[in-house]
């Protein structure tokens, strides 16, 4: 059996998806690790995984949180001269000794250094669904545009060094695209769900699927009364959507005070950082929350009003609920597209809101057979895929007999 070492982001919504797959793999024998910044142990050993913390001058214990006060994401960056980033990595890969590298696909320039450098070929963990046309070695070069330009001059010396004639950053990236990939998304999602690539496998939901029987839920359930609920979130990071977050909370307050909404109930969640006192008078009919289990509430909702951050819109279609998407930024736009393409859901555009047309749009979204019976049938696809060994069992067949993911 395999050591297989999971190197992953800052991001707790990135790592959360990949425990399907690394339970998966230690039920089939194979020895998992984590590699991620501390901010991460605590949550990788919850799960029952081995973690080494890495660069750890670089990323502190609390770096994630020094972001969030900030309100903004927090992000891989690249600054280091290229001699501290080999030194470091060849101190981690000559400790930990791993038969394979699963790598998350936000560490993009980690990639190409553990590609070239090591002359590793890692397994590619993606945790979104990229827009047509584009590929891993267009958002790569992003990467390198925002690099230290030092770092990426020293780099292009080693391998000038090494007789490789690099000319251009698309050149730099291409080797990227020949990586194999796991995308931890159903592809019955994705805009292309027929064309199949030898180096990608969609490994299906990877969602947390054991309800928590959180209380939050079992009083909101003793007072709807059997009402319609519908579920309302704009996710974990409010307070960076500024303004733009804070007035839409405030719309779908307003939604509910509205004529022939008193049947209706509504849970919306803030977060935890924000005020819920800048959000005026609540109506009977709302349940403001800072923090509620997701999975819990979707389980008894009837639909849900998301910002489309593709965790939330995979555990929306695994418990059958119709979506609003409202998007804001990175993957959600693209993600709101899908939903209004495969019928699962309606989405409306942040710069054009009106109250009467979200009301509109949530009714229409409880009302519609066509939508709901669409949601049901990807519902079976994402329960189905949820469960089944198969996939796993084919990611061994494809992947990890195959000596080129190997150390070479």
């Amino acid at each position: 059996m395999a050591k297989i070492i999971i190197i992953m982001d800052a991001e707790e919504g990135h790592i959360l998806p990949s425990f399907s797959l690394a339970h998966a793999m230690k039920h089939k024998g194979h020895e998992v690790v984590y590699l991620s910044i501390c901010d991460n142990e605590m949550l990788v050993k919850e799960e029952g995984f081995g973690f080494v913390p890495a660069f750890e001058k670089k990323y502190p214990k609390g770096y994630r949180e020094q972001y969030k006060l900030r309100h903004e994401r927090p992000i891989e960056e690249n600054n280091e001269s290229l001699s501290t980033l080999v030194s470091q990595y060849q101190h981690i890969l000559d400790t930990l000794k791993a038969d394979l590298y699963i790598v998350s696909t936000f560490l993009r320039i980690d990639l190409l250094l553990l590609y070239y450098r090591f002359n590793i070929r890692p397994i590619v963990f993606t945790t979104y669904l990229r827009d047509p046309g584009v590929t891993l070695s267009l958002d790569c070069i992003g990467d390198l545009l925002r690099t230290s330009p030092d770092l990426i001059s020293e780099f292009l010396e080693w391998l000038d060094e090494q007789g490789l004639d690099i000319r251009s950053m698309e050149q730099l990236a291409s080797p990227l695209d020949q990586l194999k990939e796991l995308v931890a998304c159903p592809q019955e999602i994705d805009f292309d769900t027929t064309a199949i690539k030898d180096n990608r496998i969609y490994i299906g939901p990877c969602i947390r699927t054991s309800l928590s029987n959180d209380p939050q839920v079992t009083g909101i359930l003793g007072k709807t009364a059997g009402k319609p609920l519908i579920f309302a979130s704009l996710g974990s990071q409010v307070l960076s959507y500024g303004k733009q977050g804070t007035d839409l909370l405030k719309q779908l307050i307003a939604i509910m005070t509205m004529p022939g909404m008193d049947n209706l109930e509504m849970v919306l969640s803030i977060g935890p950082e924000t005020d819920k006192g800048v959000l005026g008078q609540i109506p009977s009919n709302v349940t403001v929350v800072s923090w509620i289990s997701q999975i819990d509430i979707l389980a008894v909702a009837s639909a849900a009003i998301i910002h489309g951050g593709l965790g939330t819109v995979k555990e929306c279609l695994f418990y059958g609920v119709p979506m609003l998407v409202i998007p804001f930024t990175r993957d959600q736009p693209s993600n709101a597209k899908r939903i209004v393409y495969h019928g699962l859901g309606l989405a409306a555009d942040l710069r054009d809101l009106e109250i009467s047309q979200l009301k509109e749009d949530l009714l229409q979204l409880l009302q519609n057979n066509e939508i709901r019976d669409r949601v049901v049938d990807m519902q079976q696809v994402f329960i189905h895929q949820q469960s089944t060994q198969k996939v796993i069992d084919s990611i061994e067949e494809k992947f990890f007999t195959n000596k080129k993911v190997m150390l070479i």
